[in-house]
């Protein structure tokens, strides 16, 4: 009896013990801890306990596709404890993608892969007409073909499907023992992905439209064999720096027309003939600087940047619309050479005195009628030369004087 109540009264004591210790707070780290799926609180106290357990919140990314050659990817961090994964999506396979251009040869014609797989689609030989053109394809009997180009036994160059034409370009100065001697009209016209190009030492001509609207076509060289570039070449194309070759003499109309890139340009005493226009439309073109080989003066209408620009000594014109639209154009020196100016030559300028020398025996009606700015004329004849020049009714923009070197006219 006495034993059980001895053992009652120590559980009794223990138990006040217990009760009356303070209750334990756990603690926890400052830092996340983390797997693939949730983040939480490692506790600091030496229990197996956590706090704030949670699945984690990821951030948007712009995912990268695959392509048949790399494994496609997207990146997410965790917005509360910066948590990385990365989801992988496997290269493609199968998915082959074609021009939907015709590639050819002399028997057959296909679509090529644009996923760069040696694959071909829908090959067949070519139905001919009884004047040897094929019925699917641009296929002509008697073409000499080698990969993506065709040559003329003449040796003029086109390209077969211009979807193939991406990057960097080198053109082979022969094909087939054809030496290559001109790009042909539109050669590589609406390459879009085309970005640069070296042309051989054998061209001497580059046709009409040969690489117009290749818009991303930022470096070209110019061959020292090369004599003419044609109308509308290299119009809008990103072309900047144009550096011309020795042997070059002709220039066409639109050749750089609406070429935004380019700055400045100087043409080289060789060259003898500037068809039209060849810079038409070059908004950031601001100087130009001509050589004394030019008998026209070619047209910048829509410059509307040029600033600077000579008038060769050997010119004997300034065609209808010259400066057409070069708004930033405040001064031009015409020289003792010209003997007419056309109809709407300086229309739209910011030109404020223009001298006309007394070489000048006609000029269009409206040639400088919408010179708004325009306050004098300087005419270096006399009034009844003028009157002359003045025959067809010159139209003068109000407030602007008309000097004559015995006398005014207002």
């Amino acid at each position: 009896m006495s034993r059980n109540l001895t053992l009652l009264l120590l559980l009794l004591c223990v138990l006040l013990v217990i009760a009356c210790e303070a209750p334990h707070t756990h603690t926890f780290n400052s830092e996340w801890s983390s797997d693939e799926t949730y983040h939480w609180h490692e506790s600091t106290c030496g229990h197996d306990v956590i706090s704030g357990k949670i699945r984690h919140s990821w951030s948007n990314s712009d995912p990268v596709p695959p392509t048949h050659y790399e494994d496609g990817y997207a990146s997410h961090i965790c917005l509360v404890c910066k948590y990385e994964k990365t989801d992988i999506t496997p290269a493609l396979v199968d998915a082959h993608t074609f021009s939907s251009g015709w590639s050819y040869d002399e028997t057959y014609h296909w679509h090529s892969a644009t996923c760069r797989h040696d694959v071909v689609t829908e090959k067949s030989e070519h139905t001919l007409t009884a004047y040897g053109s094929c019925q699917v394809c641009d296929y002509r009997e008697g073409e000499i073909i080698e990969g993506n180009y065709k040559i003329t036994t003449e040796g003029t160059l086109t390209v077969i499907d211009k979807e193939l034409v991406i990057g960097d370009v080198t053109i082979p100065s022969e094909i087939r023992g054809v030496k290559v001697v001109s790009i042909g009209n539109s050669a590589f016209s609406g390459c879009y992905s085309l970005e640069s190009v070296i042309i051989p030492n054998s061209v001497t001509v580059i046709g009409d439209n040969a690489f117009d609207f290749c818009k991303s076509l930022n470096s070209v060289n110019f061959p020292n064999s090369l004599k003419t570039i044609g109308g509308r070449s290299f119009a809008c194309t990103n072309l900047s720096n144009l550096d011309f070759p020795l042997s070059l003499t002709s220039i066409g109309n639109g050749a750089f027309a609406g070429c935004d890139s380019i700055t400045e340009v100087t043409i080289p005493n060789w060259v003898t003939s500037l068809i039209d226009a060849p810079f038409i439309g070059c908004k950031s073109l601001e100087r130009v600087s001509l050589p004394n080989t030019l008998t026209t003066m070619p047209g910048f209408r829509d410059c509307s940047s040029l600033t600077t620009v000579n008038i060769p000594t050997s010119a004997t014109a300034i065609n209808s619309s010259t400066f057409m639209g070069c708004v930033m154009l405040t001064d031009v020196t015409i020289p003792n050479s010209i003997t007419s100016i056309g109809d709407w030559a300086f229309e739209r300028t910011n030109i404020r005195e223009l001298i006309i020398p007394a070489s000048v025996t006609s000029m269009g009606k409206e040639a400088i009628a919408a010179c708004s700015n325009l306050k004098d004329v300087l005419f270096e004849g006399t009034k009844s030369q003028w009157a002359n020049l003045n025959s067809r009714g010159i139209i003068i923009p109000k407030s602007c004087i008309v000097h004559c070197i015995d006398g005014d006219i207002i």
